[in-house]
């Protein structure tokens, strides 16, 4: 978890690996930056990992990017991916490929739900 952490806290675009991703906990909630919380939550789909993800008003998830694919659906609230400038709605969903830098920005307190998964 240690690793996933020091990852996700760099201001720095990191790649953030699968494999750091899946040293989090199931059901435990963690804080990953200041206003930006995450829990993994069981399933049982081989090879995907998924997480509930709140976020202040304001807050900011730092630019990063994976060796796996992330899909999210945005729940709740509005945010904003800083590096292409699109605003994310409530129930719009978003994928990004390996590789693909993203930054989100929080313009409501908001609420997604994502998925990793190693590409097929």
């Amino acid at each position: 978890m240690k690793r996933l952490l020091s990852k996700v806290r760099d201001p720095k675009d990191t790649m953030i690996t699968f494999e750091a991703v899946e040293e989090h906990p199931i059901g435990e909630k963690t804080q990953l930056t200041e206003g930006v919380c995450t829990e993994r939550l069981a399933n049982n789909t081989d090879g995907a990992l998924f997480f509930r993800v709140s976020m202040k008003k304001g807050s900011l998830i730092f630019q990063h990017h994976h060796d796996c694919v992330e899909e999210m659906v945005l729940y709740k609230g509005r945010l904003l991916e800083v590096i292409s400038n699109v605003k994310i709605d409530s129930n719009l969903a978003i994928k990004f490929e390996p590789g693909k830098s993203h930054t989100l920005y929080a313009l409501e307190d908001s609420i997604f739900y994502c998925q990793l998964y190693r590409p097929k």
